[in-house]
């Protein structure tokens, strides 16, 4: 190994990275041992010794986070205060860092220095709810020595257990309820700060509960057995609150904790359970006394909370566990609506199969009808009622990809192509989704392949739109057209062009697209859209099957002209490298310089939008850089239409007359009032003026050395 390679090696065993175990730190079981000893040197000591007080309390919280336990142990010997809080990070203190981090030895070496154990954050609360959260066992073993509160003020966390019971680990709950942690305090949760601190997905909510509600919507079952165990109470309600823009608009905590009461939403842990359908807690909160009856203030109960989350095992057992005489008819309504909306058969079948009476229940929604119709013995309803939107189920199956629902509702003979009120039929939603799966089960069943909607659309543009390759496969290998025009004119090849998706335009042309068709208001072509959008693969799949390059909208623009205006230079380049050199040479007015009905060229235009790479791609490629526009020399003009400075600039740079009609351009820009482009072409004239004289003086001076 090389000199160098052994150096780099070394130093890559020293690097941290924020609250994660690095370098040669090892993580496990949510602790870190830092094997490694942090190399202090004694620059670095010099180099600490130099700083502010609020420099070395900055360099504190780092390099507690970093679990520097050395050059933290300095630092505070340097005056840096222990209990300092950092600014960016709510109320967090270097032992939240060390804590949050994992680093035992720099936790106990704050501890030893005596820090306040029980320093509070309004956000995260105190050190011990992060070394909970984050599954530290050892740190909070250390915390709690150093006689942490176990029901301190959790912040957005809840308390040292609910932070805890995120973790599937009973040795860390048991541990902080051996040393006094209540399991049936009712803390305030924040699941955005939860989400940011352990990386889950969960809707941003403020949840009110007790530690066993959050074990529960966990599905940690070892975790719920044993604060149950610990007379967790397993009938207790909690509370689940949206508070929308409230806390942006300067409301108090306490005033919003006080508002939270008007919001009871009195959820259970079983019905916490039934929502994410673990059968194993349901089953065990059931046989632990748990309330099967009882009811939230959205009256789903366990039966909708089931459905809701599409959880069929769950569904059953209430349904088992509820007669049909006490549940309410609410509560189905919402199963019955949940299973619909989400597509569950199995679920709507359940219910069904279970005799509750549908005929009490409010059928206004589309979902709800449809899952309606399902239901055996009801001959005298609609397959295809339209709800306000002029959707039928099968729509509304299609656009949300239920398959289960299509099969059902066509075998009942549900009209396959009957459209909504923008005249959109079941295909055309299915593949403006991206729902392949039941495209192809609509085309097997004879959708209309080349329906058009009110705007001219068909499938095939629907799913173009939506850059749904799959769909767009199905439909052309089934035969779907692909010259049809919109109600604009626009081709199928055209909205394609305007996508960055090579496959899609490359099939389409394969299927035999006209490449050469124009709208028929403008005279766009599909090159012209491709180079617009800066779609410079399209560009290159259009030109490599021979398309028209210098064709002109009604305007006069060609494609170059398209590519210039929207500043797309690749896609200017890939449009140049397609014109032979000799015609750009020979007819440069037919190619290069080609003007449209405003008497500009592609480089007039790329001058006029300040594209300054789309000007130096047109002068390298042969561009009359002296070109005018409604016969004032390019420059000029540009002066004129007061451009920007650092066009002109280029233009000159590139070869372009810096003077025009005897005047200078800087006298141009001043008569045209454009004193600070005015004042920029003097300073450059100035320098050019000031460069001659030198190097006429110097030529003077080497001429007389000669003689």
């Amino acid at each position: 190994m090389s000199l160098l390679a052994a150096f780099a090696t070394i130093m890559a065993t020293v690097s941290y990275e924020g609250n994660t175990a690095s370098g040669s730190a090892r993580q496990h079981n949510g602790n870190v041992y830092n094997y490694n000893t942090y190399n202090y040197n004694l620059r670095q000591r010099r180099s600490d010794e130099t700083l502010r007080p609020e420099g070395l309390n900055e360099a504190l919280l780092k390099a507690s986070a970093e679990g520097q336990t050395k050059r933290v142990e300095h630092l505070l010997r340097l005056g840096a205060e222990p209990d300092h809080v950092d600014a960016s990070e709510p109320g967090m203190s270097a032992l939240h860092q060390a804590s949050i981090s994992g680093f035992v030895d720099t936790v106990e070496a704050l501890l030893a220095l005596n820090v306040d154990v029980n320093t509070n954050s309004e956000v995260y609360g105190s050190p011990l709810c992060l070394a909970a959260i984050k599954g530290r066992s050892q740190v909070v073993e250390a915390l709690l020595d150093a006689r942490a509160d176990p029901n301190a003020p959790g912040g957005h966390l809840g308390s040292p257990l609910h932070a805890a019971c995120y973790n599937n680990d009973v040795a860390l709950v048991g541990m902080l309820v051996e040393r006094g942690a209540n399991v049936t305090a009712v803390r305030k949760i924040v699941n955005s700060t939860v989400a940011k601190l352990i990386s889950i997905d969960v809707p941003d909510r403020w949840i009110f509960a007790q530690p066993l509600y959050v074990a529960v919507s966990m599905g940690h079952l070892e975790v719920v057995r044993f604060l149950i165990e610990r007379n967790a109470n397993c009938c207790a309600t909690h509370d689940v609150w949206e508070p929308e823009d409230e806390e942006s608009n300067g409301v108090s905590e306490a005033e919003l904790t006080a508002r939270k009461e008007q919001h009871h939403t009195g959820i259970s842990a079983l019905m916490a359970a039934a929502a994410i359908g673990h059968v194993g807690i349901f089953t065990h909160l059931v046989n632990c006394g748990a309330e099967v009856y009882a009811q939230d203030s959205f009256d789903y109960g366990i039966i909708g909370f089931a459905a809701k989350g599409g959880a069929s095992q769950c569904l059953q057992l209430a349904l088992e566990l509820t007669p049909k005489s006490v549940a309410k008819t609410a509560s189905i309504e919402a199963a019955v609506y949940f299973a619909a909306s989400n597509g569950h058969v199995d679920l709507l079948r359940l219910l069904r199969d279970d005799g509750h009476d549908m005929d009490a229940m409010s059928w206004e929604m589309t979902p709800l009808y449809a899952a309606y119709v399902l239901f055996e013995g009801r001959p005298q309803l609609k397959v295809d009622p339209r709800d306000e939107d002029g959707e039928t189920p099968l729509m509304l199956a299609a656009s949300e990809g239920h398959l289960d629902f299509i099969i059902a509702l066509l075998n009942k003979d549900a009209d396959i192509d009957k459209s909504n009120d923008q005249g959109e039929t079941a295909l055309m939603l299915a593949a403006g989704q991206g729902r392949n799966d039941c495209v192809n089960l609509l085309i097997e069943s004879g959708a209309k392949l080349n329906a058009t909607d009110d705007d001219g659309w068909t499938a095939l543009r629907h799913a173009i739109e939506d850059q749904a390759q799959t769909c767009v496969e199905s439909l052309l290998e089934a035969g779907a057209k692909v010259n049809i025009r919109d109600q604009e004119g626009k081709t199928i090849l055209m909205a394609a062009a305007a996508e960055d998706n090579a496959t899609i335009l490359s099939a389409l042309v394969e299927e035999g697209a006209n490449i050469k068709a124009t709208t028929k208001e403008t005279g766009e072509t599909a090159l012209m859209v491709a180079a617009a959008n800066n779609c410079t693969r399209n560009v290159e799949i259009l030109l490599e099957a021979d398309v028209e390059i210098m064709t002109a909208n009604i305007d006069g623009d060609t494609a170059l002209h398209y590519a210039a205006i929207h500043g797309s230079t690749e896609s200017l380049k890939a449009i140049l490298e397609r014109i032979p050199v000799e015609q750009r040479l020979s007819s440069p007015k037919k190619w290069l310089d080609k003007k449209n009905k405003n008497s500009m060229s592609a480089l007039a235009e790329a001058v006029k939008e300040g594209h300054v790479d789309c000007i130096e791609a047109l002068a390298k490629a042969g561009a009359d850089l002296n070109t005018r526009v409604s016969s004032i020399p390019l420059t000029a003009w540009a002066t004129g239409m007061r451009c920007k400075i650092e066009v002109i600039e280029k233009l000159i740079e590139l070869g372009a007359s810096a003077s025009t009609l005897g005047m200078k351009l800087s006298t141009i820009a001043k008569a045209g009032k454009h004193i600070d482009l005015a004042e920029a072409l003097q300073r450059r004239e100035q320098a050019k003026k000031e460069e001659k004289q030198k190097d006429k003086k110097s030529g003077g001076l080497f001429s007389r050395f000669k003689r």
